[in-house]
């Protein structure tokens, strides 16, 4: 799955990890709370009632630009509002990591990143835990170091020459024509405590990542006497395929 071997680590994390998969170990030093994240919203426009399903957001609140009814007349985004109980949210907790004390070459600061986590990976670590993550890297527009306050960057498409050619993407539109600078972040799908990689699979697969709601899950141990004979021997047989995460990966 173009997944390195080695663990990567803040600093080593560059632009040609961008969308592919990695594992990367940190140590958490700042948890936000739990929010709702808009995935898809459903917006209706406040002047026909016209509902607009399922629109992609896009890293922010993302309304439809103009209403889909032909007799309408509304190319107002802030003439739409959402539907919540028509629209797909799900949990979001935004985590600042940094690289351990091990990690930083002498004379230098310690790097940090922003580790963003969802659905049931929220509340897995909290402050000071070392942890594996494991996701892609992404990246995503910085405009709101720059913006001012009560002004909302956003990008604009130079005049075009008299030859017919235009200027690119020259920067935002309150600002000018400073250039819109970029970040990375990480987007993880599994959170992993530091000494998963030194344990068994069997060890972690039922135990939570440090969430006080799973303190009673069940323990490997347990799991295992719970199991028939045939379920053992299944099992078995399914970790000694080749092919056994190409497998998981087309059961989902």
């Amino acid at each position: 799955f173009g997944m390195p071997q080695a663990v990567q680590s803040v600093r080593q994390l560059r632009t040609d990890r961008i969308a592919r998969l990695s594992a990367l170990r940190a140590t958490v030093t700042r948890t936000s709370e739990v929010r709702p994240e808009l995935l898809a919203g459903s917006f209706r426009c406040m002047k026909c009632g016209l509902l607009a399903a399922r629109v992609p957001q896009q890293y922010h609140l993302t309304r439809p630009s103009v209403c889909r009814n032909p007799r309408c007349k509304n190319d107002s985004p802030l003439q739409f509002c959402l539907e919540t109980s028509t629209s797909d949210l799900t949990d979001w907790q935004k985590l600042r990591v940094q690289e351990g004390s091990d990690e930083i070459p002498p004379g230098s600061m310690p790097r940090s990143m922003d580790v963003i986590c969802r659905h049931e990976m929220v509340e897995r670590c909290k402050a000071g835990d070392p942890c594996l993550f494991i996701g892609s890297l992404v990246v995503i527009p910085d405009g709101s170091a720059l913006a001012r306050t009560g002004e909302v960057p956003r990008s604009v498409r130079g005049n075009s020459d008299k030859n017919g050619g235009g200027n690119g993407v020259q920067g935002l539109k309150a600002l000018g024509v400073r250039e819109l600078t970029y970040r990375t972040c990480f987007v993880a799908v599994t959170v992993l405590p530091i000494e998963a990689i030194h344990r068994p699979l069997t060890s972690w697969l039922f135990q939570s990542g440090g969430s006080s709601d799973h303190q009673d899950d069940p323990s490997a141990e347990q799991v295992v006497l719970e199991m028939t004979r045939s379920q053992r021997q299944e099992i078995r047989d399914m970790s000694s395929r080749p092919s056994l995460f190409q497998d998981m990966v087309q059961s989902l």
